[in-house]
């Protein structure tokens, strides 16, 4: 949890932008977005397996996206391991997003 990483070490963000700023590796998420679509028991399948959650936190974390709208997900060690996460996701069918606080 202590280290760091410059945002923008991965893309060709223009100097300056909001991308630059330290942030903590623990920082970066996935959120999901409930699409209307996708079955709640895909969304449990996909993050247990994903991103390996236990089968009781995969059917919470469903829950709160279909109830709620959206939940996170705490990404991985950098901004392209949250990327590779949410590209994972959406080829189950996810409605995802990368974002980091």
């Amino acid at each position: 949890m202590g280290s760091t990483t410059v945002a923008g070490e991965f893309g060709d963000e223009a100097p300056g932008s909001w991308h630059d700023a330290l942030v903590s590796t623990s920082e970066w998420f996935v959120r999901i977005h409930n699409d209307e679509v996708t079955s709640a028991l895909v969304v449990m399948d996909v993050l247990h397996r994903l991103c390996d959650l236990p089968w009781p936190e995969a059917i919470d974390m469903t829950r709160t996206v279909h109830w709620g709208r959206w939940a996170d997900v705490a990404a991985r060690a950098s901004r392209a391991q949250a990327e590779e996460l949410a590209v994972a996701l959406q080829r189950y069918g996810l409605r995802t997003t990368v974002w980091c606080r």
